[in-house]
């Protein structure tokens, strides 16, 4: 049993019992569920035999408890379909079709068209016993039954479903009331009857009103309701006078159907897509389409024949529209795994559907992605991107700016209607970019090899010279400070003062090894400076180091390595098991293994490390946001996302199902929020 959360989305355990011994066979319970209307009891049957029946109660505190099963069990006997009686507030009843194949064996001549019954079982709720407590006769190819509402709303009883009929019964009844189910026009069509599969019931107990949908094997689907017979006083009975069917609209055939108060038909497909329709009407107009309207108020059992019916379908559905449709895989008709492509994890190839249905899918793990634009890029291999506002208020993106380091180049586009090429930009386009960023309140920082370019609004340009002999290898920025490395393994730090300009250190602390990677946290809301940034060496280690401007650049810790880290990105993450913000470290290493570690804000330990690995090629990391969230993209042989998953809290590394990324960046347009990024030899 279960209940559902709203504030987690997702079903909890209220109880678990275990009703069977030896998993799923014909005399376990199970393959048959009704629950009683008024949610006091449910049933469980199984194909041949045994019946089981758990009441429910409710503590002082409201919980649900259950009680141990009641059996109705019957040899020799078996079961087509099941139901739960509208009986009010009395007793609850469960309504069976049964056959008791004892009598088939006594005579086997009667095989071909045995005996079949509706069976109502009762539950007596004060002395917690099931009986079976009325059988009647009922047509031999009856195959569902449908449950007719009762007590003040209806009549009660059930709707029988059999070979191109169908029947209203209930107890006391003499004859059963019966009406064809309709069949299309047509010589071929009307050469074969038709069984209903599927349908649901709506009742209206304001409006003392209900009706059924029904569905035929061909996906028709009509609608059922019963006129009442009225009293000398002009009184509506619970005698049923006739049944009513009306053309609906034909939908996919259907395993379940569902029809919500809130205006929408969920149907369950047997094959292919489940669909969620928006109903528009009710088929309550009596002028349209007259000749789909049918009525019966013929009282005749399964032995007598009725004048058939037929009706004309319609190609557009009219009381319904699709609202959403749920994609799903069955049915299978044949799959195969292969790495066709080349990937580093094989794709399975799958034939589904049935009839003009049938659909060829290849079929990845991964997140899907949707690309709205794809632009080539001629031959120039860019391998980073960035993405920029004007000014740190700006909603949008304003610039984006690529990089090559083969053919040590930089491209700056302009965001706007289109995305185009700024060639009037003061940055330096004959250089590759090593990092960029908007720093400041309204400035620009364009870091290369031999040095620093801070552009401000105003179109003033200030620079800053790599030393003699040493060029800028790695570098990470925020909004307020930034650090590089240097290929003689010394590091530069800068920090932006209140009019805009970028302060340099004058002392090029010397880390162990060249410096390969670097990352720096975001500066915090209500702070001008991040407390620590992160240093990856060639000779396989990190360290932690302090990036407050009065111990700048102070060594906090040593974490040692696999393999050579290629990117750091130190990200705020609110951790959602305690919903407070954490700085997570995410190192990627050449070996293609993946690593986060968590920073002690206190003492700038590393601790809790986890790894992953993702390809065989070295890992670059990127921090984007996504609905709100802080996540980070790893690209290596192909990318990954991770996050904090809303609804299991874990941290979780999935695949983006897209082409080989090269690196990304955050996309925010007037009309597009997204990423950017580089695949192959596109900008996405």
């Amino acid at each position: 049993m279960l209940r559902y959360n709203a504030e987690r989305n997702r079903l909890d355990k209220v109880h678990l019992e275990t009703f069977g011994k030896s998993g799923i066979r014909r005399t376990v319970p199970g393959q048959y569920l009704s629950v009683d209307p008024r949610g006091r009891c449910l049933m469980m049957s199984s194909i041949e035999k045994n019946k089981v029946v758990y009441i429910f109660q409710r503590t002082i505190d409201g919980e649900i408890n259950i009680s141990s099963p009641h059996e109705a069990n019957q040899a020799g006997l078996l079961c087509y379909d099941t139901c739960a009686l509208d009986t009010g507030w009395e007793h609850p009843v469960f309504a069976a079709l049964e056959v008791d194949y004892t009598q088939v064996e006594n005579d086997p001549e009667t095989a071909s068209a045995p005996d079949k019954h509706l069976n109502y079982y009762t539950v007596d709720l004060g002395l917690n016993h099931v009986a079976k407590s009325w059988s009647g006769a009922c047509d031999p190819t009856a195959n569902k039954i449908f449950t007719v509402p009762g007590g003040q709303e209806g009549p009660s009883g059930v709707i029988i479903c059999a070979e191109g009929r169908l029947y209203y019964m209930h107890k006391g009844q003499r004859a059963p009331l019966s009406i064809p189910i309709p069949q299309r026009q047509g010589a071929l069509e009307q050469a074969r009857s038709r069984y209903v599969v599927g349908g649901c019931m709506f009742s209206n107990k304001s409006k003392r009103s209900f009706f059924l949908l029904l569905q035929t094997d061909d996906g028709d689907v009509f609608k059922l309701t019963m006129e009442m017979e009225v009293d000398d006083r002009e009184r509506v009975t619970n005698n049923v006078q006739s049944l009513n069917l009306r053309y609906f609209d034909t939908l996919p055939v259907a395993r379940q159907m569902m029809l919500i108060k809130k205006g929408y038909l969920y149907v369950v497909a047997e094959s292919g897509p489940s669909m969620l329709y928006h109903v528009d009407g009710l088929a309550d107009d009596d002028e349209f389409e007259p000749w789909n309207s049918f009525s019966s108020s013929t009282q005749a059992d399964h032995q007598e024949t009725l004048e058939p019916l037929s009706f004309k379908p319609r190609e557009e559905l009219h009381n319904l529209s699709l609202a959403s449709e749920v994609s799903c895989l069955h049915p299978l008709t044949r799959t195969d795994v292969d790495n066709l492509t080349g990937e580093d994890m094989p794709q399975i190839y799958a034939i589904q559907g049935k009839g003009d249905k049938s659909v060829f899918k290849t079929i990845r793990h991964g997140m899907s992605v949707e690309d709205l634009i794809a632009s080539p890029m001629g031959n120039v291999p860019y391998d980073k991107i960035w993405s920029m506002k004007r000014a740190v208020e700006d909603q949008w993106h304003y610039y984006v700016m690529l990089s090559s380091s083969y053919t040590d180049r930089t491209t700056v586009l302009g965001i706007g209607d289109d995305v185009e090429t700024l060639d009037d930009t003061a940055f330096i386009t004959t250089r590759a970019t090593i990092t960029a960023a908007q720093m400041g309140d309204s400035s620009h920082v364009q870091v290369h090899a031999r040095g620093v370019r801070t552009i401000h609004a105003s179109g003033k340009v200030d620079t800053w010279d790599s030393p003699a002999h040493r060029t800028v290898v790695a570098g990470a920025a925020n909004q307020r400070q930034l650090l590089l490395g240097l290929s003689s393994g010394e590091l530069a730090f800068f920090y932006m003062d209140a009019s805009g300009a970028l302060n340099a250190l004058e002392e090029f602390p010397e880390m162990s090894d060249r410096v390969t990677a670097i990352g720096i946290g975001a500066t915090p809301k209500g702070q001008s400076q991040a407390k620590y940034g992160v240093v990856g060496c060639e000779d396989r280690t990190i360290r932690v180091l302090s990036t407050d401007i009065e111990t700048p650049l102070e060594p906090r810790s040593v974490q040692a390595l696999s393999d050579v880290p290629t990117s750091i990105e130190v990200v705020e993450m609110i951790d959602p098991s305690s919903g407070s913000a954490v700085n997570f470290v995410h190192i990627g290493l050449k070996s293609g293994l993946y690593l986060r570690a968590i920073i002690d804000e206190a003492t700038g330990e590393l601790s809790d490390v986890r790894s992953k690995f993702l390809g065989h090629k070295p890992v670059r990391i990127f921090p984007i946001e996504i609905e709100g969230q802080q996540c980070v993209l790893c690209c290596s042989s192909r990318p990954w996302l991770g996050f904090h998953h809303p609804i299991t809290k874990q941290y979780t590394m999935t695949p983006i199902v897209t082409g080989s990324l090269v690196a990304a960046s955050p996309f925010i347009s007037e009309h597009i929020s997204g990423l950017c990024g580089i695949v192959e030899s596109e900008l996405r």
